[in-house]
C-alpha cells in the first residue's frame, strides 16, 4: 500500500510538471475595487490594484502632474462634470486615465501572466472629441515589447460606454512581465491625424482579465490534496 501511495504521488506530480501546468491557467481579473491611499493618480504614481500594481504616467508630463484616477462609477457626478463625458454604465470603481495619461500593470509577485481581455471606454472632454480612437496594449518580455491595437467605441445617444475589448489569440496567449495601455486619438473617422498628446486622449479601463500557470508547488499540493481526498473515501467506503 505504501508502494502504491508513493506511486501515485510520482504520478500525480510528474503529470503536474508536464501536461497540466501546460493546460491549465489560473485567472484573476484587475477591478480597482481597492484603492489605497486616495483616487487621484500622478505622474509615476505606483499603485496596489491586489495582486497587481499600477504605474502611470502621462505624455509629456512632469511629477506632481494629474493623469488619472479612480472613479466610482455609482458616485461620479461631481468628477464628470463641466464637460468631462465619463462611461455611463459602470456602477463600480473604474481606472481613468486623464491628460493623456498612460498606465502599466504587472504582478506584484514578478510572474509573468497573459492578458485575455478588458473593459474600456472613452472619456469626452469639452467639445473636441476624438472622430475615433483606439487602445494601444504593449506587452513586454523584458525590454522587447509586442503591440497590438483594439479600437473603441463612439458616443451612443451622446453618452460614452463601456464595451468589452478581447485581445487576439495571438497576443492573448503570449506571457508578459508587464503590459501598458496607451489611449490614441484621432481627427478623422478612418484612423488618420491620431495622437496620443496635446490633451486630446482621456480613456477608462476595468475589469481587466489576466491568465498566470500555478507554480510547480502549487500543482503538487492540489495533487496531494486529491491524493488525500481519494484515500479517504477509500477508508470509508472499506
Amino acid at each position: 500500500m505504501k508502494q502504491l501511495l508513493k506511486t501515485s504521488i510520482a504520478a500525480v506530480a510528474l503529470t503536474c510538471l508536464s501536461a497540466g501546468v501546460a493546460h491549465a491557467s489560473i485567472f484573476t481579473t484587475v477591478d480597482f475595487e481597492t484603492q489605497q491611499d486616495g483616487p487621484f493618480i500622478f505622474h509615476s504614481d505606483h499603485k496596489n490594484a491586489g495582486q497587481f500594481w499600477t504605474e502611470s504616467y502621462g505624455v509629456g508630463k512632469e511629477l506632481g502632474n494629474l493623469v488619472g484616477s479612480i472613479i466610482d462609477g455609482s458616485n461620479q457626478a461631481d468628477i464628470c462634470a463641466d464637460g468631462i463625458r465619463c462611461p455611463q454604465n459602470n456602477q463600480s470603481n473604474y481606472n481613468a486615465l486623464l491628460n493623456d495619461g498612460y498606465v502599466f500593470l504587472g504582478r506584484e509577485d514578478n510572474q509573468q501572466f497573459q492578458l485575455k481581455s478588458f473593459l474600456a471606454s472613452n472619456i469626452g472632454v469639452g467639445d473636441t472629441l476624438p472622430a475615433s480612437s483606439f487602445i494601444r496594449v504593449t506587452g513586454y518580455q523584458g525590454t522587447t515589447g509586442v503591440q497590438t491595437d483594439l479600437l473603441l467605441s463612439g458616443l451612443s445617444n451622446g453618452e460614452y460606454n463601456f464595451t468589452t475589448l478581447t485581445l487576439n489569440t495571438g497576443f492573448a496567449d503570449m506571457y508578459f512581465d508587464y503590459v501598458r495601455f496607451l489611449g490614441v486619438a484621432c481627427t478623422k473617422a478612418d484612423f488618420t491625424g491620431c495622437t496620443n498628446g496635446n490633451f486630446k486622449v482621456n480613456f477608462a479601463l476595468d475589469n481587466i482579465l489576466t491568465a498566470t500557470v500555478p507554480e510547480p508547488s502549487t500543482w503538487l499540493l492540489m495533487g496531494l490534496g486529491m491524493l488525500g481526498i481519494a484515500g479517504l473515501r477509500r477508508r470509508n467506503a472499506v
